[in-house]
């Protein structure tokens, strides 16, 4: 069992955030598509996954993430959603059979039509075979440390790829770790129970201020995944300057970060001083404001 980092993970978020740069430049079937500066130093891309958004007649194929190497590691890194249609897709409620794997209940339509099926091709747009490859790493190096990461509704696709892997190859399974950044519930409870016994470890991390990760409602039968996970609880010298009733703050995948690992800054428009009222309150105002949010916000405690 690997021991959470907070480093680490702040660190693999950054793949995710290239994830997005690159996607909103890049355009599925033109290849080589352009890589843009920012990736992570040690990483190469070797692959590329598309799927298809499709909402109501509406098809639009996108990346949805890409396979990075490095020395002694493969992370495949995905990214959540960036417009209005994937909005309206994380929003397709209903449950529907997770039919790749016997017996591991449902998960969200919108989820699943996402992930069922991604493709994957390498940077010239010959088919990608994923299990294979990261099989032939592992046989390569046995040591190697293959990460599954994504954030927000994507980590709810992640999970479901995670499994999927997992039930396909047991060496997979036990050189994988999956990574979610505020990540909503991706299925019902059996979904939850075949994960939690089938899948890799997992840390999901959330943020408590978040409103994400207790989504979908539970009322439907959605269940968490990875048990209680990594909860970022912000402490009071934090919640001073950072503006926690902003919901985008909140959700933010670079909030995350600065709460895992100070080193990777606040954004400046979660800062108190891009408030319109934040100026107005002096330091023992902001203070006290945090506290009572923090009580509120334990009171209303996200399921897990």
């Amino acid at each position: 069992m690997t021991i959470f980092s907070n480093e680490t993970a702040a660190g693999l978020a950054q793949l995710i955030d290239y994830v997005y740069t690159f996607a909103a430049g890049a355009v599925p079937g033109k290849y080589p598509p352009p890589f843009p500066p920012g990736i992570p130093a040690g990483y190469t891309v070797v692959a590329l996954a598309q799927a298809v958004d499709d909402f109501w007649g509406y098809t639009n194929p996108q990346y949805y993430g890409l396979v990075a190497k490095a020395t002694g590691q493969v992370v495949v890194a995905g990214r959540g959603t960036s417009d209005i249609t994937e909005w309206l897709i994380d929003f397709e409620f209903p449950l529907t059979l997770l039919a790749p794997i016997t017996g591991a209940g449902s998960v969200e339509e919108g989820f699943y039509r996402v992930f069922s099926p991604p493709s994957f091709v390498d940077p010239n747009g010959n088919p990608f075979d994923l299990p294979t490859y990261l099989t032939d790493a592992i046989q390569s190096n046995p040591q190697v440390q293959i990460i599954v990461e994504n954030y927000s509704p994507g980590g709810a696709i992640q999970s479901v790829l995670a499994l999927t892997l997992s039930c396909a190859s047991t060496s997979v399974k036990n050189a994988a770790m999956v990574y979610t950044f505020p990540s909503p519930a991706p299925g019902d409870g059996d979904s939850a129970t075949a994960y939690n016994s089938g899948a890799p470890q997992t840390f999901r991390i959330w943020n408590p201020w978040d409103l994400v990760p207790s989504a979908p409602p539970s009322f439907p039968g959605y269940s968490q995944v990875a048990d209680a996970g990594v909860k970022l609880a912000p402490t009071i010298s934090q919640l001073e300057p950072y503006d926690f009733h902003s919901v985008e703050c909140n959700h933010s995948l670079r909030t995350s970060q600065w709460l895992l690992d100070s080193q990777y800054p606040l954004l400046s428009s979660c800062e108190w001083g891009a408030d319109a009222v934040a100026p107005q309150m002096d330091r023992p105002a902001r203070l006290q404001a945090a506290a009572a949010h923090m009580r509120a916000r334990q009171l209303a405690e996200p399921r897990n």
